[in-house]
């Protein structure tokens, strides 16, 4: 009975520092004990809540009065604790189900909240910002599919396989030796700004867009993405970096792979705004630049 006491005592312990199942295991282990016998005769090798209750009532039934109340005390706290992370588990297993399918399926889940995320947002800049009808006949339905289309294929699809396999910590280690989180994730967020952005995400937006327009004879299209590139880039580069290059370092910083496409998805409502207008601005340029490409030819 001494050491029935003793291991009541630690029980105790270990139910006022919320260790609930702890406690109960501790009771169940006490040696040299008949009312220990009892229990683990009732098959208490685990802990779930059924289990548990029957070997605490067993406990409760054949210990001394001061031992049943502390056995009691400890099946009312794991009771409780169970509860509260059967509470929790239930609360959080929308999460925990959302992650683990965007983990499974990376890149389905980029091209969706890519889409989700582009069309009102061109949308918006084209009505609320840009002045034009919300109708059929007011809105320029070809920019429109020309965003969608860039952003599922480019941003959806190209761009959760570079995050993935170019612009990440382990190829930067190999080419520079950096070791250190801070310096590579700078690094790499330096790359996707500057090199990444301008000379490869901005000509293939416009060129894309371009095509989607389809006003042009195709051997001009890449002419005019040029000359519309080398008129552009800077400006609009500085206005990515602006946004981009902050947001990019707490991507690379905190965001895990399956997870940077939906993050830039979520800054990039500004920048798709942005770009919605900038197209709205350069499109009455569009005649002069053909004319400009005919001269030269």
């Amino acid at each position: 009975m001494a050491g029935y006491m003793r291991s009541l005592g630690r029980a105790a312990t270990l139910v006022q520092s919320a260790s609930a199942a702890r406690a109960a295991a501790v009771v169940l282990r006490a040696e040299s004990s008949p009312v220990v016998q009892s229990v683990r005769g009732a098959h208490v090798t685990a802990f779930p809540k059924a289990t548990l209750s029957r070997g605490a009532m067993t406990v409760a039934a054949t210990a001394p009065s001061q031992l049943r109340t502390a056995t009691q005390m400890a099946l009312a706290q794991a009771r409780r604790c169970m509860s509260t992370a059967s509470e929790t588990t239930k609360e959080l297993s929308w999460l925990a189900k959302l992650s683990a399918k965007s983990a499974a399926y990376p890149t389905v889940t980029g091209v969706v909240v890519t889409l989700v995320r582009t069309a009102p947002c061109d949308i918006f800049g084209q009505t609320y910002l840009e002045g034009r009808e919300l109708s059929w006949e007011g809105i320029d339905w070809r920019r429109f599919m020309g965003f969608m289309i860039f952003g599922g294929l480019y941003v959806g699809v190209f761009q959760t396989y570079l995050y993935r396999y170019v612009i990440n910590a382990a190829n930067l280690t190999m080419l520079t030796g950096l070791t250190s989180k801070a310096p590579i994730v700078f690094a790499n967020a330096m790359v996707d700004t500057f090199i990444h952005s301008p000379f490869m995400y901005l000509p293939l937006f416009w060129l894309t867009m371009r095509a989607v327009n389809n006003t042009t004879p195709p051997e001009t299209w890449i002419p005019a993405t040029y000359a519309k590139w080398k008129a552009n880039v800077f400006e609009v580069s500085m206005a990515s970096a602006t946004l981009w290059l902050p947001a990019q370092i707490l991507n690379f910083y905190f965001m895990p792979q399956h997870l940077m496409v939906p993050f830039i998805n979520l800054v990039g409502v500004f920048w798709v705004v942005y770009l919605s207008l900038k197209e709205g601005m350069t499109k009455d340029e569009a005649p002069k630049e053909e004319e400009m490409l005919a001269k030269a030819e």
